[in-house]
């Protein structure tokens, strides 16, 4: 599948969402990525080992699995020596394939009963200063809406990142067979900057779904993730959701819920 055939993910949402920040909500996501995410510009060398390995047999794959780059609203083919990554950046350390994740909520650490720091769904949710616009939606829609909506919103950033790929310099990644190709593409163009670049998008939790809710809504919200260019979905993402408990939650851990297991199957 081509970049440009991509389905618009505002089609598995409930309405367009529009394009990266600009203004004002712009300038406040590219300082909160600045602040949130400082590089460290040294060149620093590669393990000897590792050194070897790469100048006796590049490997056909670099995979880096997880960038929260579209989270903060910047373009992520502009070129920057701050902030968390960007395209230009990647074709230039070689890597094969980039997930891009999608957190929907992100809780602020709070100090439970016992004095240690965790999460919990009751912490202040970071991510509200990231998404300005949707404090006008905050009269008129649930918490679990808007959360909705947000994955549907870092789904169309995905999609934009694609429509702008005029070189076709990116290979959106959706079946088995899209990542074969992408082996065989870096396999023949091993160590060259003219290897493509494998992107897919992945969704870290369901944070929207109540633990009671019918099998068939479950299977519904999987399928218009799916429509929208999601491949990866966890359940859970360090704090306990309807699906299921998490390892970090102040209210300590339990297992799935019957959305979760209807959730699994419908993976």
């Amino acid at each position: 599948m081509s970049a440009k055939s991509v389905p618009n993910p505002a089609a598995a949402g409930d309405a367009p969402i529009g394009p990266l920040p600009q203004g004002l909500s712009g300038f406040l996501a590219r300082v909160a990525d600045r602040a949130s995410n400082s590089a460290d510009r040294r060149d620093l060398p590669f393990h000897e080992e590792i050194s070897a390995a790469w100048a006796d047999a590049p490997p056909t794959l670099l995979a880096d699995l997880h960038s929260d780059t579209l989270l903060w609203g910047v373009d992520p083919w502009e070129r920057r020596s701050t902030g968390h990554m960007d395209v230009p950046r990647l074709f230039d350390a070689r890597v094969g394939l980039q997930v891009f994740g999608g957190p929907t909520w992100t809780p602020l650490p709070m100090k439970n009963a016992e004095r240690n720091l965790c999460v919990s769904c009751d912490s202040i949710d970071q991510s509200n200063a990231l998404f300005p616009s949707q404090w006008i939606d905050r009269v008129r829609r649930s918490k679990s809406a808007l959360r909705r909506r947000r994955a549907f919103r870092l789904a169309e950033r995905f999609h934009q990142m694609l429509l702008k790929d005029e070189e076709a310099q990116l290979r959106p990644i959706y079946t088995a067979r899209d990542l074969d190709g992408l082996r065989s593409a870096n396999r023949d163009a091993a160590a060259s900057r003219a290897a493509p670049l494998g992107v897919m998008l992945s969704l870290e939790g369901l944070h929207w779904i109540e633990p009671d809710a019918p099998p068939s809504l479950v299977r519904e919200e999987v399928s218009a993730l799916r429509a929208a260019g999601y491949r990866m979905i966890a359940p859970t993402h360090r704090f306990s959701n309807g699906l299921s408990g998490a390892s970090e939650d102040c209210q300590g851990r339990r297992g799935l819920s019957p959305s979760g297991r209807a959730f699994l199957h419908a993976c």
